[in-house]
């Protein structure tokens, strides 16, 4: 095996070090572009959902919240389900069209999925943790009385833990995002005892969801509803 010459090694040792400055480069990029996208999404502004006219004779359920609550499927026995979740939106999104859109929608039952856009901020803006779940309470709250002022039964459900963290996710997340979703969680229980405790029906109270039931970092897969559904649809199917 022949080996390197100096000058070839030098150049070999200053491509490597160059590849390094630029991935390190990068990264630092992406970082700052996720801090600023993190940034925007906590204001007030984003989509909204149409609402479709209500059908006689039924009640309506709806599910209002980010992209869990999005991809939620629901089906539930003499009822219509309207889903407003909202992928990529934060609590104060939700509270923020929540007071138009539930009151054009006239909901018997409305269920509420929120706060993990919020709380995952805390990775890379740690500096603001105690403001961001202060608000995320605040908001959470107006949102429930938005749904209740219309005469809806509200069903609070408690945050999702993460799924599978990859390598690609851990410059987006820390163990204090979990600790956050723990806090979180603890609050709507004790906020709201009749919650649908999504949290511990999906981990029990680790701070991750099952590799079965997880479709990512932040999702869940059909089998991930559909144990959640097992226990939300006979509830919803008796509620008034």
């Amino acid at each position: 095996m022949r080996r390197l010459r100096t000058p070839a090694l030098i150049l070999l040792i200053g491509a490597l070090l160059a590849s390094i400055g630029l991935n390190v480069k990068l990264f630092g990029a992406s970082v700052d572009g996720y801090r600023g996208e993190l940034l925007a999404r906590l204001s007030p502004l984003g989509p909204t959902v149409e609402i479709p006219e209500r059908r006689p004779g039924l009640r309506r359920i709806v599910l209002i919240g980010d992209s869990r609550a999005a991809q939620w499927p629901l089906d539930i026995p003499g009822a219509e389900v309207v889903n407003l979740g909202v992928a990529g939106q934060t609590s104060a999104q939700i509270r923020a069209r929540a007071s138009a859109q539930l009151r054009i929608a006239k909901a018997d039952v409305v269920v509420i999925q929120l706060g993990i856009n919020d709380l995952k901020a805390i990775a890379v803006l740690p500096t603001i943790r105690d403001r961001i779940e202060a608000e995320l309470r605040t908001n959470l709250g107006a949102v429930v009385a938005d749904a209740r002022s219309g005469g809806a039964q509200v069903v609070v459900s408690t945050v999702f833990p993460r799924g599978r963290l990859g390598l690609q996710d851990r410059p987006r997340w820390s163990p204090e995002v979990e600790l956050a979703i723990a806090d979180f969680n603890a609050y709507i229980r004790s906020s709201f005892p009749d919650c649908f405790d999504a949290a511990k029906m999906l981990s029990g109270h680790g701070a991750a969801v099952p590799a079965e039931f997880a479709a990512d970092l932040l999702h869940l897969n059909a089998a991930g509803y559909a144990r959640l559904n097992r226990e939300l649809v006979p509830r919803l199917a008796k509620a008034r």
